[in-house]
């Protein structure tokens, strides 16, 4: 009986039949390659046997292979609950995503690092086609938008342009050479008349007009989650900006989006050096100023 007969043995282990290829002969018994490969290297020892296999895979869950049938209608069910879930998703809120870390978290490792986000209507979450993933949108934090001035020169040349040198009369030896000598004349006669030389200069002035505007560059953003299935947070790096921080905006929070301004730092920095002028003057203990300070940090 050769080796790619297509004769099934059974697994003495967990049931599967399969041909001689993908079993394995034990002392006393026979071993599928599934249930093969869950044990340690004693298995290549002489002598092992199918006792000591089943001790090492006690404690092991062996999930018997599928038949042809089982596996056609898991095929079948999984392309139904696929439907279903598309059906329902005109309804969902979506959003594409540049995650620069985190997609592991969010089982989208082999996606690349462009997502999309869905949200269902309930307010939960889940990611591409991760139907059965459950996340709650907690909060986000982004530093708000950051801008790069872009320079444009454009330059314009006004003027005259002259023809300095002798002028030949290639339009007369033409003329000449055709009542000569039809065909041959004429390029004989425009060799000859062809006896202008000169260069060609302009005489005027260039102007040129310079631009500046301020143009949105993409930033980093922090988006918070919470697994609904094991209540874990997460967090993932995003690439973000304003349109991205808007359409952020209309998604469903456990909290409030938190967008710190960058004027709102400015004016806090400002009060604590005024603060800290008056310390200096005698006007405010230090004792006022850290309470002052709390204050204004904590707002």
């Amino acid at each position: 009986m050769g080796l790619f007969s297509k004769e099934k043995f059974k697994c003495d282990i967990c049931g599967a039949e399969k041909t001689k290829l993908f079993t394995f002969k034990v002392e006393g018994g026979m071993l599928c390659n599934d249930c093969f490969d869950k044990l340690g290297k004693e298995k290549y020892q002489k002598g092992f046997s199918l006792e000591q296999a089943k001790k090492q895979l006690s404690g092991i869950e062996i999930v018997p292979e599928l038949s042809k049938e089982e596996k056609k209608a898991q095929k079948e069910k999984l392309k139904e609950e696929t439907a279903h879930f598309h059906s329902l998703e005109k309804d969902y809120m979506k959003l594409k995503l540049t995650v620069n870390s985190g997609k592991d978290q969010i089982n989208c490792n082999g996606w690349g690092s462009n997502v999309i986000m869905w949200q269902r209507t309930d307010g939960s979450i889940y990611f591409n086609t991760n139907f059965h993933d459950n996340f709650s949108l907690i909060r986000y934090e982004w530093d708000g938008p950051e801008y790069e001035i872009v320079t444009n020169t454009i330059t314009k040349q006004k003027g005259k342009k002259t023809k300095k040198g002798k002028s030949g009369r290639m339009t007369a030896g033409a003329l000449v050479g055709t009542a000569l000598m039809p065909g041959v004349g004429t390029i004989v006669g425009a060799a000859i008349g062809a006896g202008g030389k000169g260069k060609e200069k302009t005489k005027g002035t260039e102007t040129s007009d310079t631009t500046q505007k301020q143009v949105e560059v993409p930033s980093k953003a922090m988006v918070y989650l919470r697994d609904n299935t094991s209540s874990k947070e997460i967090s993932l790096i995003i690439t973000c900006d304003s349109s991205i921080d808007m359409e952020l905006k209309r998604f469903k929070f456990a909290e409030e989006p938190q967008s710190i301004d960058a004027s709102d730092i400015q004016k806090t920095a400002e009060a604590l050096k005024s603060l800290k002028e008056l310390v200096d003057l005698g006007v405010l203990t230090q004792e006022e100023f850290d309470s002052k300070k709390a204050e204004l940090l904590n707002n």
